[in-house]
C-alpha cells in the first residue's frame, strides 16, 4: 500500500504537469490560429501575429508581433504594428458565456493613418463592424439556438493602449512621426451583459480614430512643414525632369 501511495505521489504531479503544458499549448495555438483566420475575414486586411504566451491556469498572458495591414486600396505597409500586449482574465468564465476580462494593455503600437482625414483605420472600423453584423443576421436567419454557434462575449474592466506612435501619411511618399496620446476604456461592455470581440476591436479602432485625427490637428506646424517639404521636392524633380527634356530637344534640333 504504501509502495503503491509513493508510485502515485510520483505520478500524479507528473500527469499534472502533462496535462498543464497540453492545455497551454493547445490554447495559445487555438488563439495564434483564431486571430490570423478570423481576423483579415473581420477586418478586410491581412492579420499576422507572432507569438501567444497565454496560461488558463493564471488567467494571464502575453500577445506579441501582432500586425494588421491595410484595406485594399490603401498604399502603406501596415495599419497597426503591435510592440505587446498584456491580458488578464477570470479563468473561472471561460467556459461561460461572457468571459471576464481585467485589463488590457496594449503597448507601444504603431499606427499608419493613411489619407487627410477618416482614411485607412476608420474603413478597418467598418468592416469590422459590417462582419459582426453580418454573422449575427446569418446567426438569426440560421435561427441557431446551440450556444457554440454564437460567439463569446466579453467584459473588460480596464483596457490600455500606451505609448504609442502615429506615422500620419496623408500624401504617397510623406510620412510624419507624431506621438499618440494613451487612450483609455473602462467597463467594456458592463452595461450590456457582453460584447462581441468584434465589437471590441470596432471600438479601440474608432477611439484610435479619434486620437488619431486630434493628434494630427495639434501638430499642424509639423505637418505644413513635412508637406511643404514635399512639395518643394516635387517641384524640384520636376524642374530636373523639364531641364532634361529641353536639354535632349536642343541637342536633336542641333
Amino acid at each position: 500500500m504504501k509502495k503503491v501511495l509513493k508510485i502515485l505521489l510520483i505520478i500524479v504531479p507528473i500527469f499534472l504537469v502533462i496535462v498543464g503544458i497540453v492545455l497551454f499549448l493547445q490554447l495559445n495555438r487555438v488563439v495564434k490560429a483564431t486571430v490570423e483566420t478570423i481576423g483579415p475575414k473581420a477586418l478586410g486586411a491581412p492579420v499576422a501575429l507572432e507569438n501567444v504566451n497565454i496560461s488558463i491556469f493564471s488567467g494571464k498572458g502575453t500577445l506579441s508581433g501582432l500586425r494588421i495591414g491595410n484595406p485594399e486600396g490603401f498604399k502603406t505597409d501596415s495599419a497597426f504594428e503591435l510592440g505587446r500586449l498584456l491580458v488578464e482574465f477570470d479563468t473561472s468564465t471561460l467556459k461561460s458565456d461572457v468571459i471576464h476580462i481585467r485589463e488590457i494593455i496594449i503597448e507601444a503600437p504603431t499606427i499608419t493613418f493613411e489619407g487627410l482625414k477618416g482614411g485607412n483605420i476608420k474603413q478597418l472600423e467598418q468592416n469590422v463592424t459590417a462582419f459582426a453584423g453580418k454573422r449575427e443576421e446569418e446567426i438569426e436567419e440560421a435561427g441557431a439556438d446551440d450556444k457554440a454557434e454564437r460567439p463569446k462575449k466579453v467584459v473588460i474592466d480596464h483596457l490600455q493602449l500606451t505609448g504609442g506612435l502615429l506615422n500620419y501619411a496623408p500624401l504617397w511618399g510623406i510620412s510624419i512621426a507624431i506621438p499618440l496620446p494613451d487612450i483609455e476604456m473602462k467597463n467594456v461592455g458592463e452595461a450590456s451583459g457582453g460584447v462581441t470581440v468584434a465589437s471590441v476591436v470596432a471600438q479601440i479602432l474608432a477611439q484610435i480614430d479619434d486620437v488619431a485625427v486630434g493628434a494630427i490637428d495639434g501638430s499642424e506646424d509639423a505637418v505644413s512643414d513635412a508637406l511643404g517639404e514635399a512639395a518643394k521636392s516635387a517641384a524640384g524633380k520636376a524642374s530636373e525632369t523639364l531641364k532634361g527634356l529641353f536639354t535632349k530637344e536642343k541637342k536633336d534640333g542641333e
